[in-house]
């Protein structure tokens, strides 16, 4: 069984997903979503992320606070403006 699920893992990783722009011609098209109240693993993440993008590119990515009840509708909306919402949490 352990060997089945390793092949499966291995196999997940080799399909390939689609990459999601963060940064456009220098431009930060993307943005970090958070929960209201982040514990401090995700405050950590988002920190990480922002910081990395913003060293690499010069971009620095938004966050924006939202209720989980609301993400199918940001999401909808993302993909309406070319925004792509990073959620952490």
């Amino acid at each position: 069984m352990p060997r089945v699920l390793c092949l499966a893992a291995l196999l997940s990783l080799a399909t390939g997903a689609t990459a999601a722009p963060l940064v456009r011609d220098g431009k930060a098209v993307a943005f970090v979503v958070l929960p209201p109240a982040p514990d401090a693993a995700e405050k950590l993440a988002a920190r990480e992320l922002i910081d990395h993008v913003e060293k690499i590119s010069g971009a620095k990515l938004e966050t924006v606070p939202l209720e989980p009840d609301a993400l199918d509708a940001l999401l909808k909306g993302s993909a309406k403006s070319g925004m792509t919402p990073v959620v952490l949490g």
